[in-house]
This record gives structure tokens, sequence and C-alpha cells, in this order.
């Protein structure tokens, strides 16, 4: 053998070497250092979880009165585990109990499978848990109907009744709360995947809106899990794990049920009153706030029944809450809704003429109207109150009297072209008091609400200067009338500027 043959040999044999002992590493790390991981990965792959949703905590107002509470029904479920071993699947048996139940067997049928059994387009009440657990076909069972499946079990094999809660709002004092409580509803894809830092079992029930959204990892509580390993033929081997449920805690609000009822009463009677004089009048908003600041009422209009949801929303409730032909109900006004703050901007008007050197025991003239330009701004009613100080134009609520201030402090900051930096002391005073930010109340999808500041009309003018610098090609023809013709080329030219 050549001294070439036996160097090349000997490279083959250490390259042999090397990969042996990278492979027994491997297999040695495997095995023992990182042996936990993947036992349990396989034990996975072998358990099911069956799970038992908690009982969810109750809401009541300021006196312990409940708004949100879980009352008794009676659920039917068929376990999938039994009736798939029957000759025909179960299909007789499914047909029997829809028949009790009063259901269709489509309906039925369907409520009984795992979401990806059913195609895509039919899988409208399917079931999001395994099949190693109770599937329930309705919650609202009557007695007689339960009776008749429970005393016929050789006939109803795999298929069970059992009491279960409901969340229900049950309106003691008459209140609705809808756009307080919210609704809780099923899990979903989009709950499992979105959000880490909970963990969510398929067949329980998740706050989506409104408080039971907002505190629902308090109220929900912590399920029962039982966890059992099964074989290659899905037989129940042994059990791994049995955690009891952990009821959820109660939640107490500053809202108190009876004024609640009040407000949202007053509300709906004052929209009824403006239809009648004629108005559009068709949602509005009223809050209650006590002297320490605590939201004891919050109502908006118009409104829905928050057990829909619990019951089962029809296709037609669904089509109604965002409807905008009826106001769209799912909207709350109270925490959503933009408005213009109409005369209650006096009170923010006041502390703005005092920040600007204005004395509180000044005088002034509340005329019919004011004329600022070419417009003319009218009083309430154009009445003339007389001359009057800031205690009165509260009370009386005088426009003409803010108007004039208004424009004064806006010709001293500089009018149309402002130096330096314009003392801005409406804008000011409103950002002091919170305009233009979110409250913090404990609410989700809270709007923040619009300062029209110089910055906001900076960047509105950035969005909007392309449209009106082509409204007669951008506009309806129903909008091409000399007035809105004229304000287009108003803001095409300085759109920007804060005007009188």
């Amino acid at each position: 053998m050549t001294d070439r043959s036996r160097l090349n040999m000997i490279v083959v044999q250490a390259l042999i070497a090397s990969i042996m002992i990278a492979l027994l590493g491997r297999l040695f790390y495997i095995q023992v250092l990182d042996g936990e991981r993947y036992r349990e990965a396989a034990l996975n792959v072998q358990s099911r979880d069956i799970v038992t949703p908690a009982n969810r905590g109750l809401i009541v107002d300021n006196t312990g009165l409940p708004i949100a509470i879980n009352r008794a029904g009676l659920e039917i479920t068929v376990d999938r585990s039994v009736i798939d071993k029957l000759p025909d699947k179960g299909e007789s048996v499914l047909r029997k109990v829809a028949t009790i139940l009063k259901l269709d067997f489509q309906d039925v049928f369907n409520r009984t499978r795992l979401c990806p059994e059913l195609e895509v387009g039919q899988r409208a009440g399917c079931w999001n848990g395994t099949r190693y657990q109770p599937i329930p076909v309705t919650k609202s069972a009557t007695e007689n109907q339960a009776l008749s499946i429970i005393e016929r079990s050789d006939q109803f094999p795999g298929v069970d009744a059992s009491p279960v809660s409901i969340r229900y709002y049950p309106s003691i004092a008459g209140e609705n709360a809808a756009h307080i409580l919210g609704y809780v509803g099923p899990v979903t894809e989009a709950d499992l995947n979105n959000d880490e830092s909970r963990l969510f079992y398929r067949n329980e029930l998740i706050g989506k809106s409104g408080l039971e959204l907002q505190y629902d990892e308090y109220l929900r509580g912590v399920p029962g899990v039982r966890t059992v390993i099964v074989d290659r033929r899905e037989s129940v081997t042994r059990e791994s794990r049995d955690r009891e449920q952990v009821p959820g805690e109660n939640l107490v609000l500053n809202i108190n049920a009876k004024i609640q009822a009040a407000a949202e009463k007053e509300l709906a009677a004052s929209i009824q009153r403006g239809k009648s004089l004629g108005r559009r009048a068709d949602s509005g908003a009223a809050i209650v706030m006590d002297m320490q600041g605590r939201i004891v009422a919050l109502a908006s209009y118009p409104t829905y029944d928050p057990n829909i949801w619990e019951n089962g929303i029809t296709v037609a409730q669904a089509k109604r809450l965002y409807s905008e032909a009826a106001a769209v109900p799912a909207l709350s006004r109270a925490t959503q809704g933009a408005y213009a703050p109409a005369s209650t901007f006096k009170v923010i008007s006041t502390a703005a003429a005092v920040r600007a050197g204005y004395p509180l025991n000044q005088r002034f003239n509340c005329p019919s109207k004011v004329q600022i330009g070419t417009r003319t701004f009218k009083n309430f009613d154009s009445k003339a109150l007389g001359v009057i100080g800031f205690e009165r134009s509260l009370a009386l609520s005088c426009d003409s009297m803010w108007y004039q201030i208004a424009y004064d402090e806006w010709v001293r900051d500089g009018g149309l072209s402002p130096k330096g930096n314009p003392n801005d002391h409406f804008f000011t005073a409103a950002r002091l008091f919170g305009f233009g930010k979110k409250t913090g109340i404990d609410l989700p999808s809270e709007s923040a609400g619009r300062l029209p500041d110089r910055e906001w009309k900076k960047s509105w003018y950035e969005q909007n200067k392309d449209f009106y610098c082509n409204y007669r090609e951008r506009a309806k023809k129903s909008q091409l009338t000399q007035l809105l013709l004229d304000i287009a080329r108003e803001n095409c030219l300085d759109g920007d500027k804060v005007r009188a």
C-alpha cells in the first residue's frame, strides 16, 4: 500500500469516526439531556383534555343588586366516543334527539361535529372542543324533553341531560346596561392565536365586549381539566391530571342600577320628544356622575337586549345591531360617540377667559346676534339677555357673548397671520381639561375625541387638500352648489389656517 493510499484511508476513518461521535452525541442529548421535553411532547400527542368551564363571577351594582348572573338551564349533550361506535355513526340517535327538541336534524348534526370535520362554508354551530367530552346540543331544553331522553337511555346511547350555567342579565331594577355589560361568547381561533398571555380552552365562554371583556380574566375563573392518555385506538389507558374548577370572582361596579334605569328611561323619552317635534333624533347618550367623579349611570340610545347573545342571535338581530337605518344599536354613544360638546363647553370657555386675563366680575353685553366677517351668529332663540357676568352667562347659556370674546382673542393672537407662538387660550384650556384624550374609563374601545387646534388643522389640511383642490371632479353633482364650491376653494388655498 502506497503512502498516498494509507493517507486516504486514515482520512476516511477519521471522517467516519467524527460522524459516529456526532450521532452518538446527538443521541445522548435527545435521550438523556433533553429527554424530558420529548417525553412531554409524546404525551401531548397521546393526551386528551376534558374541560369543565368554571362558574362565571357575578356583576353587581354599588348596592349589591345583581345585574349579571348565571341562571340554571337544562343542557342536552352527546358523547361522540359512544355514538361514533354505532353502526350508522349515531345518525338515527341524533334524528330522534332533533325530533324531541324540535330542532332541525342538520343543526343537531352540525353542533355535534368538530369544526375541522365540516367544510369551511358549513361550520355554523360546529363544536370547538374535543370528542372526548359531552358536546352540548342545546342549553334550553324543557324538563319534559330532558325526561324523555333520560327515561329511555337505551334508545339514546351517549345522550345525556344535565343542569348547566347560562349567563343572564336579569334587569331587576329595569336597567338595560347592554353597552356597559357587553356579552360572552365561545372561544374562537382568533382568541387562541391572538392572546398568548392567557390560556383559553375551546369550550369556554369568554368576554367579548364591555365589562365582560374588560374583567374577563377575573370573572372567568379557572376551568377544571381532566387529562386522559389514549392509545392508538383512542381508548383511554390512564388519567394523568384532574384539576378542580375555581369559580370566577364577583365584580362590584360604581353603577347604580336604579339610576341607570332612570337615565335610560329619560334618554329614550327625550329622543321620542325630539322625534315628535319633527327632528331626526335617532340617538343619544346620558352619563351621571357623583361628586367624587364615579360613574353611577351610563346610558346609550338606541340599545338592545343583552341576552340575545346567550339565547342565540338571529341573522335579523345581527343586521339590526349594525344597521345605520336603526342608528347602529351596537355602538356605545357614551364611550365611542364623538360629538360637539355644545353649550357645556362654556365651562371651558370661562376658564379660558380667566386665563386670558378677564376678571371674574367683568360684565358683558349679550345681544341677540353678533356679526363676524360676512356671517351672523345668533343667540339661542335670537333673544337678547342684556348686560350679564360670567355666572349669569352660564346660567342663561348666552352664545353671543362668547362669540365676541372668542373673536377678540383670535384677533389678539394675530388672526389669519399669527406671529410667534399664539396664546390660543381656548385650545389650551380645552387641552388642560383633557379634551382630545381618552378618559381611561375601564371599558374597552373608548374613543379619544378630537381637539381641533392648530396642529390638528394642519394634519387635516394635508389629508384633504387634494380633494378640495379638485373638488369639481371629486364631489357629487348634488354637492356642486356655489356655497360648497366657495368653501372648497377656501380650503384648497389656506385650509391649514385657523379662521375666526
